[in-house]
């Protein structure tokens, strides 16, 4: 998937993002990391601020949920500081393993019922490509039409 740094306002409701640069801060020079790899679903921007989801990764984000937030928590953080520096959250190939354990990587199953953003936004490149095909030869123009959106977010 493509890692492209975006500013905030390039998403849309239910996009799965991430943070992909460190805010610097110029009067002290402190690098913030916060949300680095963090899988969120974004919400929406209002009042100056972005809004967005934490999205449970692992039994660690449990522990660390009262500290940091759980997947029930809404951030808000103001745009002055964090509306640059967001990307596409990816899954890492490496995390894609089977239920028994195995070092044998999986691809997820792609469900063309589905018209969700948040659903597709998941999914590689490669894969999204694959969906449109069968979208066209379907003549599922909606479905062609939410796929073709995100890839031209990818590309941008």
């Amino acid at each position: 998937m493509n890692n492209k740094v975006l500013n905030i306002t390039t998403f849309t409701k239910g996009d799965i993002i991430t943070r992909l640069e460190p805010i610097v801060y110029e009067s002290d020079g402190f690098v913030e990391t916060l949300y680095i790899g963090t899988k969120l679903e974004f919400l929406g921007i209002a009042n100056a601020c972005l809004y967005a989801k934490k999205i449970s990764q692992s039994n660690t984000d449990n522990i660390f949920g009262l500290i940091f937030g759980n997947e029930n928590t809404v951030l808000k953080l103001p745009l002055v500081t964090w509306s640059e520096g967001w990307g596409y959250y990816s899954e890492p190939d490496f995390l894609q393993i089977n239920e028994s354990n195995s070092k044998t990587q999986t691809k997820p199953r792609i469900d063309l019922s589905r018209i969700d953003n948040t659903y597709y936004s998941n999914l590689s490149t490669l894969e999204l490509q694959s969906v449109l095909n069968k979208a066209k030869e379907e003549e599922n123009y909606e479905l062609a039409n939410i796929i073709n959106k995100i890839l031209e977010g990818r590309e941008k």
